[in-house]
Order: structure tokens, then sequence, then C-alpha cells
């Protein structure tokens, strides 16, 4: 009997292992990345025309302008959000007749002029492609102001009321995005 379960041991000893196959694992380890992964740059700068940090004198009839050139110095794209306005000079209140009558030199950027000509909203256009300011490129805006003169006893007071006695200034400012529009495949 001892035999027979030694033989039927043995069998089934065979048997398994013939079905089974062999009883083998094999692992591997990749690499890790050779090189270090790294945020790109992210820099904007500006520039305003001389006049911007200047006294201006006015006077009705006169067209003035501001120019601003923002420049991407860094390695991604930017949406920008840039906001003019006229407003009243600290303690004194502002020209009444003075507004910005224009925007020009735009390169992808759109704004309108708010109804009252006191202030102006940019943004960049386009697609995410096409509506930012890319890395390396800049772009130019000057903001024409005028006081326009107007013969008429309503406008010659109200000029007059300003005379020597209004002050305003000219505020801007802008916000940039970061905006990467690319799929990077490594090989």
């Amino acid at each position: 009997m001892k035999k027979l379960l030694l033989t039927v041991a043995l069998v089934l000893a065979v048997v398994t292992s013939l079905v089974a196959g062999t009883m083998a694992a094999y692992t591997q380890t990749l690499d890790e990345t050779s090189n270090p992964i790294t945020a790109k740059t992210f820099n904007l700068t500006d520039s305003m025309s001389a006049n911007y940090k200047q006294d201006l004198k006015v006077a009705p009839g006169g067209t003035y302008s501001y120019t601003v050139t923002i420049e991407n110095d860094g390695e991604v794209d930017a949406i920008i959000k840039m906001n003019a306005s006229l407003a009243n000079a600290t303690g004194k209140t502002a020209i009444q007749g003075l507004v910005v009558n224009g925007i020009s030199g735009l390169s992808n950027i759109s704004g309108t002029v708010a109804s009252d000509g006191k202030s102006v909203a940019l943004t960049t256009v386009g697609n995410s492609t096409s509506g930012v300011l890319k890395a390396g490129q800049s772009a130019t805006i000057t903001f024409n102001l005028k006081w326009p003169y107007v013969d008429s006893d309503a406008a010659n007071a109200r000029d007059n009321a300003d005379k020597g006695a209004a002050s305003s200034v000219f505020e801007l400012s802008y916000n940039a995005t970061g905006a990467e529009d690319a799929t990077v495949t490594v090989d």
C-alpha cells in the first residue's frame, strides 16, 4: 500500500508539472528620467513713454498720448488683461472734458473705450494659440487722450471751471496669466 501511495503521489506530481508548466517569474526595473523636470519661467516687463511719469499740462483742443510696451521675457505664453482710466488726482476734481480718444498699435489685444470716454478695458483675443502674448514677443499700445474744444456756452463754462483747478491722472494696470498650449511628447 505504501508503494501504491508513493506511485500515485509521483504520478500526480508529474501530471501537475506538465499541466502547470514551469513556475518562474521575470521582473525588470526601468531607469528613472535622466534629467529633472523644471517649471518654465513666467516674466513680463513693461516700459512706459517718458511722459507717463511727468506732469502734463493740458488745454481744450489738445491731444496727448501715453505708450506702453509689454514684453514677454519668459518661456510661457501670456493672456493679458489691461485696464486704463482717467481719474481725479488726489484732492482735486477730474478734468471734465478730457477723454480717452482712441487706442492704437494693438497687437492681438482688443478693447473698447467706455461710453463716457473715461476708461478702457483690453484683453488678448483669439483662441488659446493666437490670443496670447507669445514668449519672446512684445505688444505696444498707445492711449490717445483728447480734450476736445467745443465752441458753446456750456462747454466754455465747463472748461473755464476746470481751468487751473481740475487735475486728472491716467491710471494703467494689467495682469497676466500663463497659458501653455502645447502637448510635449517625450520620446
